[in-house]
């Protein structure tokens, strides 16, 4: 069963922090985006909001870490010679993951909206990055992410308050 935007956004209204964590797990960066939206609207605050968001989004991504650390050999063995994953490319992607993990972690952290970060998440995994550096990068990225936007749905939420404003002042 799916879930309107409207939906998600009246339980968020409703329940506040609670929902955060465990909607930002499944898709946390437009939470990012309507909590900022919700804290200039005053509904929430914006670094309460963002935290919990990003601790979801972190928690997701740990999820996809593990997922590729104990089942990427085998989906990759599985699935992948439907999409050409041969084990030279497997050695390949390893060679390098481990020679440029920390600029792979950052950039597909911050470039989330792109759609390959889960992908990329995962893989980490399955390269065996250590935990600590796949933590390291994916904070330091998730608070870059996510600071950004909130930060624009603050801004959007500020137009909207505006206009908001300005339209009854005309009618």
């Amino acid at each position: 069963m799916f879930f309107s935007p409207a939906d998600i956004l009246a339980w968020i209204i409703a329940y506040k922090y609670i929902l955060l964590v465990p909607i930002a797990f499944v898709e946390g960066h437009i939470i990012s985006f309507l909590v900022g939206f919700l804290a200039r609207l005053g509904y929430l605050n914006p670094f309460l909001g963002g935290i919990l968001v990003a601790s979801g989004n972190l928690l997701g991504d740990i999820a996809l870490y593990l997922l590729g650390f104990y089942k990427g050999e085998k989906v990759a063995r599985s699935w992948g010679k439907y999409i050409g994953v041969t084990d030279v490319s497997i050695e390949k992607v390893r060679h390098l993951f481990h020679r440029h993990k920390s600029r792979i972690l950052f950039v597909s952290k911050v470039t989330n909206g792109f759609g390959l970060a889960m992908a990329v998440l995962f893989t980490a995994g399955f390269m065996r990055i250590p935990l600590r550096t796949y933590l390291f990068w994916n904070i330091i990225g998730e608070c870059v992410w996510t600071g950004f936007l909130v930060v624009l749905g603050f801004y959007f939420g500020h137009l909207y308050a505006t206009v908001a404003t300005v339209g009854f002042r005309i009618g």
